[in-house]
């Protein structure tokens, strides 16, 4: 994971943010990264990432960067990161924000890679202090655990094998009792995963969990974005869903 802190005077007016509120980081056809929109060119790309912290007073907008490991090559706002120094410049889009966490749970549930992380500490730092839950994580290895800002009821679990699906190790959890509220993201296939053992094993009405896929392996994110739309337009036919939603327009006689 490589943290950057961007500052400028355009900061001044950045709009206060809310936990997993995401920039778009504009990027050149090259991979270089974009630095006056006015002399940009009609090729733009953007790639999406989560506002760790923006601080006003310090003019300071802090960005976490997932490094892929292994087989999986990096993108282009990671290639950037990895070779970014002290003045570079560049320019952002936003700020986006995501699904407010709901506010009436008995229980929290995180799950996420290590694209999810800082949506996933974001949140943890705001849940009260007696709140119970489990928040499921998975790294690269071991150099990628942190310290995190959580109440003590909220157990966290790190995963650091290429072997361990995320879902697998959900489906190991002793769940407690009452009504849930999770949260979770992560690349494309795990996410199916997950969503798969919300609806068809644990039976989670839908408004209890978020769901989302970050990226997908050897997709950019202009495809990925394809075949997200693609795929929750097939998900809203899931006889799991029209249930749930049947449920919640059912009229008492």
């Amino acid at each position: 994971m490589q943290r950057i802190t961007f500052a400028g005077d355009d900061l001044a007016d950045f709009p206060p943010v809310k936990p997993g509120a995401y920039i778009k980081i504009l990027l050149n056809p090259d991979g270089s990264g974009v630095t006056d929109l006015d002399l940009a060119s009609d090729e733009i790309t953007t790639r999406t990432y989560t506002v760790r912290m923006f601080d006003r007073e310090q003019g300071a907008l802090t960005v976490d960067f997932a490094l892929h490991s292994g087989d999986l090559e990096s993108g282009p706002a990671s290639r950037w990161a990895e070779s970014a120094k002290v003045g570079d410049k560049i320019c952002i889009g936003g700020p986006g924000s995501i699904k407010e966490f709901p506010t009436e749970y008995d229980w929290v549930l995180f799950a996420g890679d290590i694209t999810a992380i800082p949506a996933i500490e974001s949140q943890l730092a705001l849940l009260p202090a007696d709140t119970q839950g489990f928040a499921v994580i998975s790294v690269n290895d071991a150099a990628d655990i942190r310290d995190l800002v959580k109440p003590q009821g909220v157990k966290a679990i790190w995963l650091t094998s290429p072997t361990q699906r995320l879902a697998n190790e959900l489906s190991r959890l002793e769940m407690p009792t009452g009504k849930p509220a999770i949260w979770a993201a992560s690349e494309f296939s795990q996410m199916r995963e997950m969503r798969s053992l919300f609806n068809n094993q644990w039976n989670i009405a839908r408004n209890s969990y978020y769901i989302s896929s970050y990226w997908k392996i050897g997709r950019s994110e202009e495809q990925h974005k394809i075949d997200k739309r693609k795929d929750a337009a097939k998900d809203s036919l899931n006889p799991a869903n029209l249930y749930n939603k049947a449920k919640q327009l059912l009229v008492p006689s």
